[in-house]
């Protein structure tokens, strides 16, 4: 294949991913509602993995749906998940969670566990970067 024709689906790619994941444009040959479901069926599956990972994350989802439109603002932030997988995943939003202090400094048990999950979530994503090497 020319090396024109590979970067120009290179670029095609890019624009799909871009509206996929990152609210960009609708590139040209594509259904601009069915694009737009795509990317919120996405939005949908990560969260689910997300919640599956991690119990916390259900709980304070559940409870609270002020920290489901913080979980979507951290999904348009970081449209790509973790490549490490949904936990690790997980521990990003918590940790973003942690930072937005407004929102959970008020319950102070919440804000024990999130500080608690966290020092979990990096402790086992570093016994697993050890396993790797």
């Amino acid at each position: 294949m020319p090396e024109d024709a590979r970067k120009q689906i290179a670029q095609e790619q890019k624009l799909l991913l871009q509206a996929l994941l990152a609210h960009g444009n609708t590139p040209d040959g594509f259904d601009n509602k069915r694009l737009k479901q795509a990317a919120q069926a996405l939005v949908r599956k990560r969260v689910r993995s997300m919640k599956r990972a991690n119990a916390l994350v259900t709980e304070l989802l559940d409870s609270d749906l002020s920290k489901l439109a913080v979980l979507h603002r951290f999904i348009e932030l970081h449209p790509s998940a973790n490549a490490a997988g949904p936990y690790a995943d997980t521990c990003d939003f918590l940790a973003f969670l942690q930072e937005e202090s407004g929102l959970i400094h008020k319950i102070a048990n919440i804000n024990r566990s999130v500080r608690f999950i966290i020092g979990q979530c990096k402790l086992s994503l570093l016994t697993k970067a050890l396993f790797w090497f």
